[in-house]
């Protein structure tokens, strides 16, 4: 029996010692370097993750192994093949989470479930207050339903537009935002399309087939 928990002990201190093992990551600090391609090699330890998140536990220097300066900021991370970015740069959520890009190109994407779209939203602080003036202040909330995918399940679709660049507001460097996608912006790209009708009639496969048609044009 003493056996049997030494055995026990072993592996939930193995894999204790996996979750913390450093990686290796590309970080791009802002969004030109993302766009550019202008990637920095770090070492990556998290503090915990999902499926389509994740949140640092540290960013170090590969020769030092030191934390790197103002690395809280940084825009986006490519962890293995996908792009992960960073919701301190999201005036919806505004917190340190890491979601996963479906979508990348001119306009990124992430497709939040009803579960990781809650475990970010957990996280979030209302840069906006309480009470009606701040909810008029978010206007991406006026969408405020998911979208169901030909799964009938639940998607919500945060949007980046990397044209469109804010300027720097501490801690957050200079760099595109990403929000909930509103009515406003589909309604904006349908009519670039020509395509008729209202965007609430739209379906999420419509919106993302339609977004990915921008992309193209953008290349």
């Amino acid at each position: 029996m003493r056996n049997v928990y030494l055995f026990v002990f072993f592996c939930l201190s193995t894999s204790a010692w996996a979750q913390n093992e450093a990686e290796v990551v590309s970080v791009f600090p802002t969004t030109m370097d993302f766009l550019s391609d202008n990637k920095t090699e770090a070492l990556l330890e998290v503090r915990s993750s999902g499926d389509a998140y994740f949140i640092t536990k540290k960013i170090l220097d590969i020769q030092t192994k030191k934390r790197i300066k103002g690395a809280g900021s940084t825009w986006a991370i490519k962890r293995g093949e996908s792009y992960y970015f960073n919701m301190i740069y999201s005036d919806d959520f505004l917190n340190g989470i890491f979601i996963k890009l479906d979508v990348v190109g001119r306009y990124c994407l992430s497709l939040l479930d009803k579960s990781t779209f809650n475990r970010v939203k957990a996280g979030s602080v209302n840069p906006y207050g309480g009470g009606a003036l701040g909810l008029l202040a978010n206007s991406s909330i006026t969408w405020n339903k998911a979208l169901k995918d030909s799964t009938d399940s639940k998607r919500y679709i945060v949007f980046i537009d990397t044209k469109s660049i804010e300027p720097a507001d501490s801690p957050r460097k200079e760099g595109s935002r990403g929000n909930l996608l509103t009515r406003k912006k589909v309604s904006e790209l349908m009519k670039n399309n020509n395509i008729e009708g209202e965007a609430k009639d739209m379906s999420f496969e419509e919106v993302i087939a339609l977004i990915k048609s921008e992309n193209a044009k953008s290349r």
